[in-house]
């Protein structure tokens, strides 16, 4: 992502969840029940090794028929630690917001002016 940035240059990053933060093993779902559109949403985040896994199931229902949708993510789980020092590795000053835009942080790198 640095490639595509000018000199001075911010690359903002929300990342993915820290080992700490991943709660495995909850059931999530999400549906939608209008007249001619049915849709369940579920999965069941899992954890396996430094990977957070979940697989995705839309069951989508219309007149025309029903249909099942499987989409599978195994994200990383990395600490701040690691995920600043790819941010520098790539040449970039790093400031980091705790909080960030949904609780989970947010990675503020600038390009050095003379790169």
């Amino acid at each position: 992502m640095t490639k595509h940035l000018r000199p001075n240059g911010l690359l903002i990053v929300e990342p993915w969840f820290t080992p700490d933060t991943w709660r495995p093993n909850p059931v999530y779902a999400q549906f939608i029940d209008e007249p001619e559109l049915k849709i369940a949403h579920i999965n069941t985040s899992l954890v396996e090794g430094r990977m957070s896994v979940f697989d995705l199931h839309h069951l989508i229902g219309t007149p025309v028929g029903t249909e099942h949708i499987v989409e599978r993510h195994e994200l990383g789980l990395f600490e701040t630690d690691e995920m600043r020092a790819v941010f520098e590795e790539q040449g970039l000053a790093v400031a980091y917001d705790a909080e960030g835009l949904t609780g989970r942080g947010l990675f503020i790198g600038k390009l050095a002016a003379s790169a």
